[in-house]
């Protein structure tokens, strides 16, 4: 989701799994890296803000990607479809990138690969 985490994390780790950590958190712009980076804290309490509307704006993956891929890893989720032409800004939409309801997230999608899971986690809205 990141290009770079700027935030600092500190854990009792060996400096080796620090640097590891590090070196990651620079690398957050799939999905698999996302779960790579998770997976490196071998804690379950390590989640993921999985952000619907970021997916589309600062990856090449879809939204409904990052669902399947993240599952039982995502903690929250931020719904935002920055495309959309009531809840978005229509001059912001991608030209490659075709959701359902005039957006670029497909949330029928999204929707299924979010039930596959049974998330039933929180949610919160961004809208304009």
């Amino acid at each position: 989701m990141l290009a770079q985490s700027n935030t600092k994390i500190e854990f009792d780790l060996p400096a080796k799994q620090q640097v590891e950590i590090a070196h990651r958190a620079t690398h957050l712009n799939t999905a698999e890296g996302m779960i790579e980076f998770i997976d490196l804290f071998k804690n379950p309490i390590i989640e993921s803000y999985y952000d619907t509307g970021n997916t589309i704006t600062w990856t090449e993956q879809p939204a409904e990607h990052w669902a399947k891929v993240l599952g039982h890893r995502i903690g929250k989720i931020d719904v935002k479809d920055r495309g959309h032409p009531e809840f978005g800004n229509n001059q912001l939409k991608s030209k490659t990138t075709k959701g359902t309801d005039g957006g670029e997230v497909n949330w029928v999608d999204v929707r299924h690969e979010l039930r596959a899971i049974n998330y039933k986690g929180w949610a919160t809205a961004e809208v304009k």
